[in-house]
């Protein structure tokens, strides 16, 4: 039984659903930079390590993966207007950081993206919450 605040939905044997319909669909998306990312995962890589900026993905995942992370633009790229933006190599950096897929949509959740200290300050706390 799934208990919704508005309903309560009754699940039995006798349901059925239907996925995996293929549906084609046209958008239009920025293309991210490369170079940025390669300069960007270098650059956050430590001991073989790739951290995420807001959770200590490697020491809570031990040795499961510590080489997958995705990275976070702070200013948004869909800000740039409609033209795509020049500019050097050490001012792209800045505008970056790593994340872990976790963090990475939690952080887009909300519009505008939530501060990634914001999500770093929300699993701390939870963190030392769960340790009391």
């Amino acid at each position: 039984m799934i208990d919704n605040d508005d309903e309560v939905i009754v699940l039995t044997e006798n349901v059925t659903i239907f996925e995996g319909e293929t549906r084609k669909r046209a958008v239009n998306i920025r293309k991210r930079s490369d170079k940025l990312i390669k300069f960007a995962i270098r650059r956050y890589t430590e001991n073989g390590i790739i951290a995420c900026r807001a959770f200590e993905f490697d020491k809570f995942y031990k040795d499961i993966d510590k080489s997958y992370i995705e990275m976070h633009h702070i200013r948004p790229i869909c800000q740039y207007k409609n033209v795509q933006q020049e500019q050097f190599l050490e001012e792209a950096l800045k505008n970056i950081v790593s994340l872990c897929a976790n963090c990475h949509q939690v952080v887009h959740l909300h519009n505008p993206c939530l501060d990634v200290k914001k999500v770093e300050n929300a699993i701390q706390f939870s963190f030392q919450k769960s340790a009391i």
